[in-house]
């Protein structure tokens, strides 16, 4: 039986876990929909949402990575409208299927092979009723608001979003972080040959690699900075498996596995150079006019100084050895030492380490 990759595994495991959530979700809507048959409606009501959050769920996956992935370069405007239309039109379509298939084997056997509470309503099959009406305005409601909050995650990121929700950080507080700095190798050559607006373009595709890369190893994106990008854990998840060292080794792959198209597109086979750190980081709101979640401290300097020591030593990748040492002997494994190397503003020298991607 083949493997699933991390990011497939990831994907069938949130699919799961919304599914069996849609499926309560979906009884509970129905039970209080037909309350006079009880049990027909929580059979009814997990089917219905099971064949939603199906629906959904491969309409997602096609628009992350199948025929549609073209769409999710649409204006944000464009993107939420054809998102919500698509998610009510899925919504109907699961509710009308799930009328069809919870009623089939109560035809079949016929209303009365025992209690009463197992009789279907009295309602027909695509049939324009109220209770239909009710569910496609509800469908567009609730399309509308969870596509918004999607949007609204995905340009400021799902934790910023619920820390700025939840008020969690409007007050400073220092926490442990694993932090990874990244950018793109010989970045004023490619934008001086490319001109600005195709330069950009690299960037971007650049980008989409590196949350690739930060995806499946559980990481999020701080923040795009110029032609970097900051990539922040929680110091349990990113050590974990060695997730934050794997982020920079799928990255140096997936950018060895696409040459082709970059050579294709921009003549070129990107590069990048990457620290990785950890220490303690003030996280806390900042701002009034457009508020965001600021990282700031000294593990956020140090990160940055070992990514830029990465081209004094010529080396791409190096990592402290706050972070080293708390990895497990397989991922240290992969480690050697460069020595102390001396970091600007730090009295002491920095003991780093790179890793050897080859295989």
């Amino acid at each position: 039986m083949a493997k699933l990759s991390p990011r497939a595994a990831a994907a069938a495991g949130l699919i799961f876990y919304v599914t069996l959530g849609s499926a309560v979700a979906g009884a509970l809507y129905s039970v209080i929909s037909f309350p006079q048959t009880p049990l027909f409606a929580i059979w009814r009501g997990v089917i219905t949402g099971t064949s939603i959050s199906l629906l959904i769920a491969a309409f997602e996956l096609s628009l992350a990575s199948g025929h549609l992935r073209a769409a999710r370069h649409l204006p944000v405007g464009a993107l939420l409208v054809l998102r919500t239309v698509a998610y009510t039109v899925l919504i109907i379509v699961g509710y009308e299927f799930s009328r069809l298939v919870a009623r089939a084997p109560l035809i079949i056997v016929g209303y009365e092979f025992g209690p009463l509470v197992v009789r279907a309503p009295d309602e027909s099959i695509f049939e324009f009723d109220h209770f239909f009406w009710q569910t496609v305005w509800l469908s567009v409601g609730v399309s509308f608001v969870i596509n918004t909050a999607l949007e609204i995650s995905r340009l400021l990121g799902g934790e910023v979003l619920l820390g700025l929700l939840l008020g969690r950080y409007m007050l400073p507080r220092v926490e442990e972080r694993i932090v990874l700095f990244v950018d793109l190798k010989d970045s004023t050559q490619h934008a001086e040959r490319l001109g600005d607006l195709k330069f950009h373009r690299l960037l971007n595709a650049f980008f989409e690699d590196i949350s690739h890369a930060v995806l499946i190893s559980g990481g999020s994106i701080y923040k795009y900075n110029g032609d970097a990008a900051i990539v922040q854990w929680r110091p349990k998840r990113g050590l974990r498996r060695g997730r934050a060292l794997r982020c920079v080794r799928e990255l140096h792959h997936r950018l060895q596995a696409r040459g082709e198209l970059y050579r294709r597109r921009f003549d070129l086979t990107p590069g990048f150079r990457a620290g990785l750190h950890m220490g303690p980081v003030v996280v806390g709101e900042i701002g009034d006019q457009r508020r965001e979640i600021a990282l700031s401290g000294d593990a956020m300097n140090t990160a940055a100084r070992i990514e830029q020591a990465t081209r004094e030593l010529g080396i791409d990748f190096l990592l402290s050895e706050a972070v080293a040492a708390k990895l497990s002997a397989e991922a240290a494994a992969q480690l050697r030492s460069v020595g102390g190397v001396a970091i600007p503003g730090k009295a002491a020298k920095l003991a780093l380490f790179t890793a050897d991607w080859r295989d």
